[in-house]
């Protein structure tokens, strides 16, 4: 670990049953977690929605679908067991299951695990997450206003696509703000409406 120590006084040894989507002890856990995957994996196939944009049209929007989803898997499941076996899941100290932690686990990790200097990592990482996050839900969005424009559905103007970028300016930009609207109303009414 980052702060020196190797183990910490919470940590477990890996368990196949953390993978065991039947060893999970009651129904309301298994919804939480099944909630939770589908929005972990949010956005994801937003290369598909992009396909026009892409060199090999044909088969690249396929192959980056199924590489983002390996990827994502891979690092959610690493990111998960590496989590679980540093600290475990107790309901003290730095355990993933304690109260006063499991609304920012990862940033009551990232001093003692990753060391005061590194810490600032964690943050850029959550930055550039938040940011990805933001375009999977307005890129798909401009891209079906421009294929409902196309095709006559809404007005023309949202049809026309940069002659330098090729992509849809005008659709983008007013899903960005749609987006940004929406997620600043859903703030207002609650801070835990997206949660």
């Amino acid at each position: 670990a980052g702060s020196g120590d190797a183990s910490f006084a919470t940590s477990l040894d890996f368990s196949w049953s953390w993978l065991n989507p039947f060893a999970v002890q009651s129904f309301a856990a298994f919804t939480a977690g099944l909630s939770l995957s589908i929005f972990m994996f949010w956005g994801w196939d937003a290369c598909l929605t992009a396909n026009e944009e892409t060199t090999g049209s044909e088969k690249t929007p396929g192959r980056a679908a199924l590489i983002a989803m390996v990827v994502l898997v891979g690092s959610y499941l690493a990111t998960g067991i590496a989590a679980q076996m540093a600290v475990g899941s107790g309901t003290s100290g730095l355990g993933l299951a304690n109260s006063e932690t499991s609304d920012n686990v990862f940033a009551a990790l990232a001093g003692p695990v990753m060391g005061p200097g590194l810490g600032v990592l964690l943050f850029v990482a959550v930055l550039a997450s938040a940011a990805a996050s933001l375009q999977t839900t307005f890129i798909p969005v401009a891209r079906t206003v421009l294929a409902m424009s196309a095709y006559e559905a809404m007005p023309a103007s949202y049809a026309k696509v940069h002659p330098r970028f090729k992509t849809p300016g005008r659709a983008t930009i007013t899903a960005g703000i749609g987006t940004g609207v929406f997620y600043t109303v859903m703030t207002l009414v609650s801070e835990h409406v997206l949660v």
